[in-house]
């Protein structure tokens, strides 16, 4: 499962109904939990080896147990089975591209059952560096994928979404037909950033024609986030000092 996808389901267990909530009898910490007149075996209750033992042995305790009930047959509900699986032979880092990430998505799976989506989703809304994933890797899902229609040109297109996207918005705003002019001028100009190709000279020609109030914030981010530009600009500034000391 790719990472991504994964943590989209998890996402999603943010707002999943606690389907399970009120089942608890009184609460009691000296002794196993009862659920509706059912008793959660020992051996169940004790385990905490996953790396989200302390959250759901406090704050999750209700989601665990329940999810414990739910799956009679085993030992114990399967997602905490299969996060204990991936702690101890992959530990517990948080890096998105780790292994230990990727198994505990894995086990997260796309079809959780009720108990599973209660249990999940407690740990996420309790854990903050779970939290702050979801939301990273939700606005990435938001991102268009690159090249597109818009953005014919690969690193062009990843500069406007990822690093001008306000920008980019203020200029479709504050242009009537809702798609800022200065970006439709670099649509036509091509992808080649050879300095006497004739897609740079296009592209000069678009920074040089559209200063329109919200062309030049978006001009100036794409020059702080564009190598090639800022070469270019270099480039031309020098050829200006030496023409002028002739």
């Amino acid at each position: 499962m790719a990472i991504q996808s994964s943590v989209l389901v998890m996402a999603s267990l943010l707002f999943a109904a606690n389907a399970l909530s009120g089942l608890r009898a009184k609460n009691d910490s000296k002794g196993p939990p009862r659920l509706r007149g059912i008793h959660v075996p020992r051996h169940w209750w004790q385990r905490d080896r996953t790396c989200h033992a302390r959250v759901m042995r406090e704050k999750c305790k209700l989601e665990r147990d329940a999810c414990d009930v739910e799956t009679p047959h085993r030992r114990g509900c399967r997602l905490t089975t299969c996060f204990e699986t991936c702690r101890a032979h992959l530990g517990c880092s948080r890096n998105a591209k780790s292994s230990s990430m990727a198994c505990h998505e894995k086990c997260v799976g796309n079809k959780p059952s009720p108990s599973e989506t209660a249990l999940m989703g407690c740990v996420i809304r309790n854990t903050q560096w779970m939290k702050n994933v979801v939301a990273v890797n939700l606005a990435k899902a938001k991102t268009p994928m690159c090249p597109n229609a818009r953005f014919p040109c690969k690193d062009r297109c990843e500069v406007m979404h990822n690093s001008c996207q306000s920008q980019l918005s203020a200029c479709d705003a504050g242009t009537p037909s809702k798609h800022c002019a200065l970006t439709e001028c670099f649509k036509a100009c091509g992808c080649s950033h050879g300095s006497n190709s004739t897609a740079m000279a296009c592209h000069d020609k678009c920074l040089m024609k559209h200063n329109a109030p919200s062309d030049i914030p978006l001009k100036q981010c794409v020059y702080k986030n564009t190598k090639w530009i800022q070469a270019m600009v270099k480039k031309q500034a020098a050829a200006a000092q030496a023409a002028a000391a002739r």
